[in-house]
């Protein structure tokens, strides 16, 4: 406890090595968070993301579709009690899914992706003895310059958005559905 709040800090990592490192031993950061009151910064869990949600699997990667990602980011938690929370962050621009390899795309040589916005994400979240129910969204901007100097310009704009709806029902004392 401090003056201004509670002080938290969580440092993890493991040892599973992904992509290149498969199948090795390899040092990955999972979080290095810190909190202090209603402010949080470091690599954790996105607000998009619901750790809460993730069902009991022998898939390490968890089910096709599930949001599960952590991201260096900013928060603020306005609204963090027994039955309510608001969480909102800014978050690390960019994608985590694999981009497979682009060099030999001819259609995409000299194109240039950028981010010029960190990321927008928010999530609210109402809980109950019966369980709870949680919105999260977010949004980002992508922009892409063509920088070969020919007669086609390729150079574009998007905005990315999304949402995600989760809960947990406790059916019983030891059950729950999520």
């Amino acid at each position: 406890p401090t003056t201004m709040g509670d002080l938290k800090t969580i440092f993890e990592f493991e040892l599973f090595g992904t992509g290149v490192d498969s199948g090795q031993t390899t040092f990955r950061l999972r979080h290095a968070w810190g909190e202090l009151g209603a402010f949080g910064a470091g690599q954790y869990w996105s607000p998009f993301t619901d750790p809460d949600a993730f069902p009991n699997s022998l898939e390490y990667w968890g089910p096709t579709g599930l949001a599960w990602y952590r991201n260096v980011q900013v928060r603020w938690t306005p609204i963090s009690d027994d039955n309510n929370s608001l969480m909102i962050a800014l978050e690390r621009p960019g994608a985590s899914g694999d981009q497979g390899v682009y060099a030999d795309r001819i259609e995409l040589q000299g194109i240039k992706a950028r981010f010029p916005l960190p990321d927008f994400s928010a999530a609210y979240k109402y809980s109950e003895k019966w369980g709870y129910v949680r919105i999260a969204a977010q949004l980002r901007k992508i922009k892409w310059n063509d920088t070969l100097n020919d007669n086609l310009d390729l150079s574009g704009d998007a905005t990315g958005w999304g949402f995600n709806f989760s809960s947990n029902l406790n059916a019983g004392r030891n059950d729950v559905i999520r």
